[in-house]
């Protein structure tokens, strides 16, 4: 991927409306570095790895998701963006 290309959207500007609060902080957070459809499929997934949904995730869900989302984005946008991403998701209230 080129997060080169993401890096232009507002912060702000979300593509997608979730109607679950602690999953729309998320994608807030995330699609700026990594773009709408990578960040949609990343929730998807990590969710599932800890048997939630995007639509069932609690804030007791925000550790285990940000730990899961900072390993997984991390080979593509590095240590540092994935480590400042991991931070902002773990100070969701």
């Amino acid at each position: 991927l080129y997060p080169s290309l993401f890096m232009n959207i507002p912060a702000g500007i979300a593509m997608m409306k979730y109607k679950n609060h602690y999953t729309q902080q998320v994608y807030d957070i995330m699609m700026p570095l990594v773009g709408d459809f990578m960040t949609q499929n990343i929730l998807k997934l990590q969710s599932q790895k800890i048997g939630k949904t995007v639509d069932t995730l609690t804030v007791d869900d925000i550790p285990k998701i940000a730990g899961l989302i900072k390993s997984g984005i991390t080979i593509f946008i590095g240590s540092d963006a994935a480590n400042t991403i991991n931070q902002k998701i773990l100070s969701i209230h």
